[in-house]
């Protein structure tokens, strides 16, 4: 949540994961899903096609000509077979045939094959330029034959007015029914929506719910079910609770959860202090640009006592949070250069980050109704005092109120 909507907004790169091209399908008809499996649905069928009835796999490196061979093989002896001509495109892509096989996948979707359908959906989204109407028109299309991934794109779509007008509501019904098909995306967003009051009235005993039932299959769940618990919101607070959802989210590679664990350990909150592993894995979630992570360990390092390297790495992860959109990045940054705490004082930056961390706070109200509370309570910026009430003219001179 760092500033706090934004890691609660949907972020494509999590939801558009690289499923690969391996669909399942079958003209129109069912009992084209239902063909039997062959050597092609062994190699090339797709690990999260909801439709084909085997195990699906991960292409093996040196399975992949095998593969492709197989998939013609088979799709010259059921041409019509849209999950044969979605799995031949998939085995063509994987053995470096990019443009070809998409042209199969696409084929396959014209044939209205779900899995097909959402794999164009995310060309489409990652497209240059993307084109989020045709891509939500693919999802929708998925959607409606009960593809429960692309239920989870279409809400995204339609939660943040991408293709297609915002409709929270109509964004919620998806999700729900991706989630009550138990996909885990599903319902994570659906408890994302009960924590935000985001199409629904909000209900944090409700969000935790849903967080819950996802939490062993999406790091995020397990990551927010963590913040939950930590801070006492819709459940009974247990930071033993918290810090070991943060360790599984983490384990899961949830950097948010990484970070978060490595602030447990800096202050002791569900286990004993270990403060150089707890700037171990803050370090290493902000090198992997978890804002988050970037604003704690920036925090931390601008402490009275430390040296002035550190408060110059501090204020260096703090500008790079503040630039990513934290908005307590930026006040810290604003009261740092107000100040002069360990650099001169500056009143040109500081009313810039002032008037950065304004500009933040107004576009984080208009991305959600309420306010989702903190992953941790915000740390202090090296005994620098809050930032006071203060005014600024077009010369950039300030006057605060003390």
């Amino acid at each position: 949540m760092a500033s706090n909507f934004d890691s609660l907004q949907l972020n494509g790169s999590r939801l558009i994961r690289v499923f690969g091209v391996g669909l399942l399908i079958a003209l129109s008809p069912f009992w084209a899903w239902a063909s039997p499996v062959d050597e092609c649905d062994r190699l090339a069928a797709h690990l999260d096609d909801p439709h084909y009835m085997g195990a699906g796999v991960t292409f093996d490196q040196n399975l992949l000509l095998e593969a492709l061979d197989a998939c013609k093989r088979a799709l010259e002896q059921e041409p019509d077979n849209s999950r044969i001509i979605y799995q031949y495109g998939r085995a063509l892509q994987a053995n470096g045939k990019t443009t070809d096989g998409e042209a199969w996948i696409r084929k396959s979707a014209e044939r209205l094959y779900p899995h097909a359908l959402f794999a164009v959906g995310i060309l489409e989204q990652g497209g240059t330029p993307p084109n989020m109407a045709k891509a939500a028109e693919n999802y929708r299309k998925a959607a409606e034959l009960k593809h429960p991934d692309s239920m989870v794109m279409l809400g995204y779509l339609l939660q943040n007015g991408l293709g297609l007008s915002p409709d929270a509501v109509e964004a919620l019904v998806w999700y729900r029914r991706a989630a009550e098909m138990g996909n885990a995306n599903g319902q994570t967003e659906v408890g994302i929506a009960y924590w935000a009051g985001f199409g629904v009235l909000q209900n944090s005993a409700e969000a935790a719910r849903w967080f819950a039932l996802a939490a062993d299959r999406d790091s995020q769940a397990g990551y927010y079910l963590g913040i939950m618990y930590m801070t006492g919101d819709g459940v009974e607070k247990d930071s033993a609770k918290a810090y070991h959802l943060y360790r599984s989210a983490a384990e899961q590679g949830n950097q948010g959860a990484s970070g978060a664990l490595g602030a447990c350990y800096l202050f002791g909150r569900g286990v004993e202090v270990n403060y150089d592993e707890g700037i171990r894995l803050l370090r290493k979630a902000a090198e992997q640009n978890d804002m988050d992570s970037m604003r704690w360990l920036g925090s931390v390092l601008v402490q009275p006592g430390r040296s002035n390297e550190d408060i110059k790495d501090g204020i260096d992860w703090l500008t790079k949070a503040a630039e990513m959109g934290d908005q307590a990045a930026a006040n810290g940054l604003a009261s740092i250069y107000f100040y002069g705490h360990g650099v001169p004082m500056d009143k040109h930056k500081a009313a810039y980050w002032m008037s950065e961390a304004e500009r933040l706070r107004k576009r984080e109200e208009g991305l959600r109704p309420r306010k989702m509370p903190a992953p941790w309570p915000e740390l202090p910026l090296g005994g620098a005092p809050q930032i006071l009430p203060c005014k600024w003219d077009d010369r950039i001179n300030i006057e605060c109120v003390v």
